[in-house]
């Protein structure tokens, strides 16, 4: 067995099927939980032969004593995945993980003849901000003539920088649109 690290993958390999995995979509060592993780693998060293894919999840976690417990997750994969379990890629669907949990996830894949390798890609869920609220000001007035703005404030979060998703619903067209995103608290002024 041969094992490399990375920032946010570990590559193992064994036998004939050399495989990397990374991440395409809410990538890094935390993710976020409201956000769709994509994932993608790619064989290295091979050349025509089909390759049969097996993803599993688990969760991960350490006690004081410093002992590790890998526990496999039974997930229904048609409803946590719009992937399924048995392609090079997958996307796990929002509000599966559960923040502050570590996870890891393996895929394995093996040819015809019966070798194969495994890679896994291990990640922690980012604990959201707590404590702060949003308002818009001012508290009333009248569409397309009153100047509103969206001040967020009081959000406390280990991990900075905050970023700020702020959306708006159309009830015409009964849908969640996003309004502003970035780094700042208080949003443009729209009508």
């Amino acid at each position: 067995d041969r094992e490399s690290t990375y920032t946010d993958l570990t590559l193992t390999y064994y036998s004939t099927v050399n495989m990397e995995l990374s991440c395409v979509s809410n990538c890094g060592l935390l993710v976020n939980a409201d956000t769709d993780v994509m994932l993608m693998s790619v064989c290295t060293n091979c050349v025509t032969t089909t390759l049969y894919y097996y993803w599993e999840l688990y969760t991960y976690s350490s006690n004081s004593s410093s002992t590790t417990v890998r526990e496999l997750l039974n997930i229904d994969w048609d409803h946590y995945t719009s992937t399924g379990r048995y392609r090079n890629y997958i996307i796990f669907t929002n509000k599966l993980f559960t923040a502050g949990e570590t996870y890891i996830v393996k895929l394995t894949a093996n040819n015809s003849v019966d070798t194969g390798g495994y890679v896994e890609y291990m990640f922690t869920v980012n604990t959201p901000p707590s404590n702060g609220e949003c308002h818009v000001t001012p508290a009333e007035g009248i569409s397309l003539f009153t100047e509103f703005t969206v001040v967020c404030e009081g959000f406390d979060d280990a991990d900075v920088p905050v970023l700020y998703t702020i959306h708006w619903f159309d009830s015409a067209a009964d849908d969640l649109l996003l309004f502003t995103y970035g780094l700042s608290p208080i949003s443009a002024q729209f009508y």
